[in-house]
């Protein structure tokens, strides 16, 4: 399996996307396997997009999707503490359990998705997002122990939502 993984100049092929710096030092930045490949064909790397977005103080955790779509949409969730704290300067009197249903809330975090997304090449955007109310965890098996998105199970347990996003567009076909 090593040789397989090594070609002819020596470089270890192991999945991962990254870069090495004008010091020497090896980025990874993403995985070969995760990147989204658009309906334009565009290979855009899904870390880098949720990244950016993750720097919203209201926005805890956030996945995003868009193979051999025209557009990225984005599977959210809240900082539930930053968010009833911007309720209550609101003098809003929100529920926690309405927090992920409250239209200022979808407000709040579309506005920081449009702030987030000026970071973001354009065809990198978040177009749509849904704020669900389920909070990725290792124990309900949407994260990884070390804390990384389990594409396939948030994929398969948000598949429905997901493809609402992306009503009256047609797949790209391969």
């Amino acid at each position: 399996a090593t040789a397989e993984a090594k070609d002819s100049d020596g470089w270890y092929h192991t999945g991962d996307i990254g870069f090495i710096d004008t010091d020497g030092w090896v980025y990874i930045t993403d995985r070969k396997k995760e990147l989204i490949i658009n309906a334009a064909g565009k290979n855009i790397s899904p870390l880098n997009i949720e990244s950016v977005i993750k720097q919203s103080p209201y926005i805890s955790n956030v996945m995003v999707f868009g193979d051999r779509r025209k557009y990225i949409t984005a599977l959210v969730n809240i900082d539930k503490e930053n968010v009833l704290q911007y309720c209550k300067e609101k003098d809003l009197s929100v529920d926690i359990a309405q927090l992920t249903h409250h239209p200022l809330v979808n407000e709040l975090i579309g506005k920081e998705i449009e702030r987030l997304n000026k970071e973001l090449a354009r065809f990198e955007q978040v177009k749509k997002f849904t704020i669900i109310p389920e909070d990725f965890s290792i124990e309900n098996d949407l994260l990884t122990p070390t804390l990384k998105l389990k594409r396939k199970n948030i994929t398969a347990r948000y598949k429905d939502i997901i493809n609402s996003m992306y009503e009256g567009e047609l797949l790209a076909v391969e």
